[in-house]
């Protein structure tokens, strides 16, 4: 017991704590110390910049930068700035060509390079070319059908690109793009001032340069209102000549175009014309229509005052059947009665209706004339009297004949 006592009064005496202080400074020193002194590897990236281009040339690469590794005590890469740094491409003495070069990494004293990826680069060096080009001018794809452009007029016709011989040489124009918003600012005439455009979109663009690098384009458009096709209509009455039907009804034009508000054409399906009556017709017909105007502010556009209305008729034909005909003989025959079996057919007729109930009667026969069998199977014929119609199905289509020689 008397020895925890002596052990608690030295833990709370001032020299155990004195030594206890001095102790761990020395630590915290010891290790701040020995982490300065620690090397270590950073990965970096960082801008590729090439020195020394002959002038009149231009250079094309797809490298602006590179992945480097560099190693060093961390105090000293701690301070190291990478934004500060560049890699280097040398181009001394090189003229018009395709080069593959080395990737210099100039580091400050006390950083050493570990790797650099790419460590070569492949450069294609071009001679610096100018060429004077048209100028035109593109409008909107999506330009409203509303807007139409009246007069259009360039202060400048043609401007001078400078860059690589091979991109230069593939431009054929430069132009100018008014947008929608400045097409539709106003009906008066108008003085944009429009930057030129190259159409290339390939890397090697940013190397060209446009003189001048604006134009004036005096425009003047003018607004029609929105436009709308829609089909014309009709309502045929009555009905025709029982003998007929209607085949075609065709209308011309087809279809009109309007042109109003927009929500006045907006409830516009079809326009309707005056109805057509074709009570009890029995042939075509070529009528004239009025095309209606369909409400105030709606006007039609480039389409003729009437439209021609034709109905064609087509005629109606049946088929009806007569039942249990007798055959009877017809003709002079070597023998002088002669009977059938069957001795009764049905017969079907076609005609057009007026004309199927104008029948009187249906014979069926069988032309004797010329036979000298006794037995014999021979065709039945059918006739319709009172009426023009055709025979269109005997049956059964032949009979047994059989001479009566008593």
């Amino acid at each position: 017991m008397k020895m925890l006592d002596q052990f608690d009064a030295l833990l709370r005496s001032k020299l155990f704590l004195r030594v206890l202080a001095v102790f761990l400074a020395f630590f915290v020193w010891f290790y701040a110390a020995g982490d300065r002194n620690l090397t270590t590897v950073k990965s970096l990236k960082v801008p590729l910049e090439y020195h020394n281009l002959k002038s009149g040339l231009s250079i094309s690469s797809r490298e602006s930068a590179v992945q480097i590794q560099v190693r060093g005590l961390r105090q000293r890469l701690g301070r190291f700035d990478p934004g500060q740094f560049a890699c280097v491409v040398d181009l001394q003495g090189l003229d018009r060509g395709i080069y593959t070069l080395p990737v210099d990494a100039p580091l400050p004293a006390g950083i050493e390079l570990v790797s650099v990826s790419p460590s070569y680069i492949k450069v294609q060096l071009s001679e610096i070319i100018e060429k004077n080009v048209p100028i035109e001018i593109e409008y909107p794809k999506n330009l409203p059908e509303t807007i139409i452009v009246t007069k259009e007029e360039l202060k400048k016709t043609e401007a001078t690109i400078r860059g690589p011989a091979g991109t230069v040489e593939k431009i054929p124009y430069v132009f100018v793009a008014p947008d929608i918003e400045q097409l539709s600012a106003t009906t008066d005439p108008q003085q944009l001032v429009l930057p030129l455009q190259i159409p290339v979109t390939a890397s090697s663009a940013t190397q060209l340069s446009i003189q001048p690098r604006e134009v004036e384009l005096n425009v003047q458009v003018k607004k029609r209102l929105p436009v709308r096709t829609v089909p014309l209509r009709v309502d045929v009455q009555g009905d025709p000549a029982d003998d007929y039907r209607v085949k075609t009804v065709v209308i011309a034009p087809a279809e009109v175009t309007l042109s109003g508000p927009p929500e006045h054409l907006e409830q516009l399906e079809s326009l309707s014309l005056d109805p057509v009556t074709i009570e009890s017709l029995d042939h075509n017909r070529t009528l004239h229509r009025v095309i209606p105007v369909p409400e105030e502010g709606v006007r039609i556009v480039d389409a003729p005052r009437e439209a021609t209305v034709t109905v064609e008729l087509a005629p109606v034909t049946e088929t009806r059947l007569y039942a249990h005909v007798r055959v009877q003989p017809r003709g002079k025959g070597v023998y002088p009665h002669w009977t059938f079996s069957p001795e009764r057919v049905d017969v079907v007729l076609q005609g057009r209706p007026s004309e199927l109930d104008r029948v009187k009667d249906v014979a069926a026969f069988v032309d004797i004339t010329n036979l000298v069998s006794r037995v014999i199977t021979v065709p039945v014929h059918a006739k319709a009297g009172g009426a023009s119609v055709d025979v269109q199905e005997i049956m059964p289509a032949t009979v047994t004949a059989y001479a009566d020689v008593k």
